[in-house]
């Protein structure tokens, strides 16, 4: 399956990442080894090449938006627990701190996303949000991110709702005569990213919702429930227990039992969040059942089968 951003926002970048990595976006910062502009840094890995200068005060930098107001947003999903996990840098070279990025997004855990900036020998601005609720969707779950810088103040939303609240006024990022955008500065595999959308100015809160009701409506359509894993215990005469283990949460599941006298439901009940590495979890009991008598049991959501 493609995923790609609604391109009504007319992004910078858009890259569908997944077999030629071309930018669909008109602009052809192409993430290709073939390319004159990306090129695949290692393993998982892409960035711009560093051939390819951007310059505080060149067109590139009013492509990439290493300074000023810029909104990033990033269709993604979880493929482990995020543990200091950079995401998207402009990593930089002429600086003040060669070391350091311009800046740069980051996946701190599973609850935390933050923002760092440099700005001067020895001068760095950071900014970490915590999630208000269970903060980032489950693993395997395709999610939009999105950061806003807009006159210095940074803001995340995910799936167009604001995560956490807002930083103070930071420091515009300065000190870089080049610098390269990386995605996946961190290597690992704890996230794939489907689509990158670069758009230079800060866009509205309102524009934000829209794009991920386009992305994730249009694109994705309404993602499925699916059920991982099944257990049945607490076995006794009369009855036993189920746990399903599902990707979403749900107000209304429970189980169909099938047996010689028919089909019975159990009570829908509501899911539990167990946590990013186990997910969506249900514990639904079947009572009043005959012994020794073979059933059979499917699992539904709101009335329909899963």
């Amino acid at each position: 399956m493609i995923h790609k951003f609604d391109n009504s926002h007319s992004p910078v970048i858009r890259c569908d990442f997944e077999g030629d990595l071309l930018d669909q976006s008109g602009n052809a910062l192409h993430l290709t080894g073939a390319s004159a502009i990306f090129r695949r840094l290692y393993e998982n890995v892409q960035g711009l090449a560093g051939g390819a200068v951007v310059n505080r005060n060149g067109v590139s930098d009013a492509l990439l938006r290493i300074f000023g107001d810029v909104t990033v947003q990033v269709l993604m999903v979880l493929r482990s627990v995020p543990s200091s996990n950079y995401l998207l840098a402009f990593q930089a070279s002429g600086e003040t701190e060669s070391t350091n990025y311009a800046w740069s997004l980051q996946l701190s855990n599973h609850n935390q996303l933050a923002y760092f900036s440099e700005h001067g020998a020895g001068l760095d601005d950071s900014h970490t949000t915590t999630a208000s609720s269970r903060g980032l969707p489950a693993i395997g779950v395709p999610f939009l991110l999105t950061m806003r810088r807009a006159s210095g103040v940074v803001s995340f939303f995910v799936d167009g709702e604001p995560f956490g609240n807002p930083s103070g006024v930071l420091t515009t990022p300065t000190g870089a005569t080049t610098s390269q955008l990386v995605l996946n500065q961190s290597g690992t595999g704890a996230f794939d990213v489907f689509g990158l959308e670069v758009v230079a100015s800060a866009l509205s809160d309102a524009q934000i919702r829209d794009t991920y009701d386009d992305t994730l409506g249009d694109e994705f359509g309404v993602l499925p429930q699916v059920v991982r894993s099944l257990w049945v215990g607490g076995l006794g005469t009369g009855g036993a227990t189920v746990a399903a283990r599902l990707d979403l949460p749900s107000d209304g599941v429970r189980l169909a039992v099938t047996g010689p006298g028919g089909t019975v439901y159990s009570t829908p009940v509501a899911t539990t969040w167990l946590g990013p590495s186990r997910g969506y979890v249900a514990l639904l009991a079947v009572t009043g059942r005959d012994p020794d008598t073979e059933y059979s049991y499917d699992l539904e959501e709101d009335g329909a089968p899963i």
